[in-house]
């Protein structure tokens, strides 16, 4: 079961609920952390780092 954990203000209860329901399947779960990047040319961002 793969997760997509944003920055949205729900983030926590909507992994809550994947980790119960891989939980009483019995699957494996994968979370991904997912974000936007925007870009400008010439310019370097560090993706890595969050405000």
């Amino acid at each position: 079961m793969l997760v997509p954990v944003g920055s949205s203000k729900n983030a926590i209860s909507h992994l809550q609920y994947a980790v119960d329901f891989a939980e009483a399947f019995g699957a494996k779960l994968f979370v991904v952390q997912v974000y936007n990047v925007f870009t400008k040319a010439g310019t370097m961002i560090n993706v890595d780092k969050k405000n």
